[in-house]
This record gives C-alpha cells, sequence and structure tokens, in this order.
C-alpha cells in the first residue's frame, strides 16, 4: 500500500493534477487520513515550484477540514483571491 505522502507527491509533482482533482480525492479521505498530508504539506511548502504547490494543496486540505467540521467552504483561487471563505452553518442536534 502506498503511503498518504507517496501519494500526494505523485498528484502534486509527477502527474500534475488540476487542483479541483486534488481536491475531489482529498475529500474522499476521512478526517484523520488527512493529519499526514497535511504535515507533509507543511513540511513541503515553500516559495518555488513545486515547494510552492505544497502550501497550496496545503490550503486546500485547510479549507476541507473546515467543511468536514460544518463550515460551508467556497474554494479561492490561489494568489489571486482569498485562500477561502469559511461560513458556520447552525448545527441543531
Amino acid at each position: 500500500m502506498i503511503s498518504a505522502e507517496k501519494y500526494l507527491e505523485t498528484m502534486v509533482e509527477i502527474a500534475k493534477m488540476p487542483p479541483e482533482a486534488i481536491r475531489k480525492e482529498l475529500k474522499e479521505l476521512p478526517t484523520e487520513g488527512l493529519i499526514s498530508p497535511l504535515k507533509f504539506c507543511q513540511e513541503r511548502a515553500g516559495r518555488e515550484l513545486p515547494k510552492h504547490n505544497y502550501g497550496l494543496v496545503h490550503q486546500d486540505i485547510v479549507n476541507i477540514l473546515g467543511e468536514k467540521l460544518g463550515f460551508k467552504v467556497e474554494f479561492g483561487g490561489y494568489q489571486k483571491e482569498s485562500d477561502g471563505i469559511r461560513r458556520r452553518y447552525s448545527i441543531i442536534f
């Protein structure tokens, strides 16, 4: 079985998947499955490519975690807009 880090590295560096495809793949992971990719992106983020892409994927993972916590997220357009707008839903138990 491939590690979460290697899988993410393949999506970002080798396959050069578009952001929408990466988001779709990450959204399918359970919440606890996002911890390792989040840490991996934090370690790899930087200003130059491909490191720069890890910062953008990190931004997406944070937004996905927000969705999983019940926030409505509108994903931003990397560096041209906000990093995602999060609005809290009312949760009724």
